[in-house]
């Protein structure tokens, strides 16, 4: 947020971060109304293991990107 904030002019600041916070809620959001959804068309531990599973993946993939530009 810190490097993303400077580079916006200051009448573009307050759209930025209405942004940046619909996106994070939306990013945590949806997966969890995607799981409670399937918990009804499958097991619950399953859709836990998977779920799990999508978040570690995701979590590697994250810092493999930070490590890389390093």
């Amino acid at each position: 947020m810190s490097a993303l904030l400077p580079t916006a002019e200051a009448h573009q600041r307050a759209g930025l971060l209405a942004t940046f916070y619909v996106l994070s809620y939306l990013a945590l959001g949806l997966p969890a109304l995607v799981a409670a959804a399937s918990v009804a068309a499958d097991r619950p531990g399953t859709v836990a293991y998977v779920y799990g599973a999508v978040v570690i993946v995701l979590a590697m993939i994250s810092m493999i990107g930070v490590t890389a530009q390093h």
